[in-house]
């Protein structure tokens, strides 16, 4: 363990000693879900409740795959926007998210989206802070895994700097004024009792609603930074 341990660290050390000046990288980059449904019954139909199984068995009864299934995705995802919080807690919270967090608890997992969802923490102070957690919280082969997510982390960084040196002057000042409405946005949003939040989800729907205030959600069952965009949890 202590070997896995340093050789993780070194490994890890490499490639976040550089980080790019950016208003907030992973808010450009990646999330904390960039998983796309598949055509067809979900891997983890077989752990709904009885009557939502009905359902969504009826919802692809007729699906060839030669057919597009836009419609069917869409019933399917307004099966899953009805369930209730602790099932899709159940359901997704051991699916969701980078492969690190496949088989850690949930308490675990709820200290990675706490950073991870903190709007107000810039990049510099995020990447540090979830390096402590995974050091402390983490086993061996989840450490290898949460080395794998930051090299992608960290390439994807890469890229989208030299998206914005590319910008003219005018799409420079455009883009910091978008990043200072979007965190006001956000700071209006976390500022929302409990019960207005309630209110609005009905007007999108969980998911919806979840790309609205990502960052006010304390249940993020279906907000997972994912291995497509860090390099893991195959989706």
């Amino acid at each position: 363990m202590p070997f896995q341990r340093s050789l993780a660290a070194l490994m890890l050390a490499q490639f976040v000693s550089s980080i790019v000046d950016l208003p907030d990288p992973l808010d450009h980059v990646t999330s904390w879900s960039m998983e796309g449904r598949p055509c067809g019954l979900s891997s983890f139909f077989d752990r709904l409740p009885i009557d939502d199984q009905r359902n969504l068995s009826v919802i692809w009864t007729n699906y060839t795959n030669a057919n597009e299934s836009m419609e069917e995705c869409s019933a399917t995802r307004s099966v899953i926007e009805s369930l209730r919080e602790h099932i899709r807690e159940e359901i997704f919270a051991g699916r969701c998210g980078p492969s690190f967090l496949t088989n850690v608890s949930q308490t675990v997992r709820n200290e990675f989206r706490k950073v991870w969802s903190d709007h107000r923490l810039s990049l510099a102070v995020k990447e540090p802070l979830l390096k402590k957690l995974a050091y402390s919280l983490l086993n061996g082969n989840q450490l290898a895994l949460f080395g794998k997510w930051l090299i992608s982390l960290q390439i994807r960084k890469e890229e989208f700097a030299k998206k914005i040196n590319g910008l003219s002057t005018d799409g420079r000042e455009a883009l910091e004024r978008w990043t200072a409405i979007k965190f006001q946005e956000k700071e209006f949003l976390a500022s929302l009792p409990k019960r207005i939040h309630d209110e609005l989800e009905t007007l999108y729907g969980h998911s919806g609603w979840s790309k609205v205030a990502e960052e006010n959600d304390e249940d993020q069952s279906s907000k997972q930074f994912s291995e497509n965009a860090n390099g893991g949890n195959d989706k």
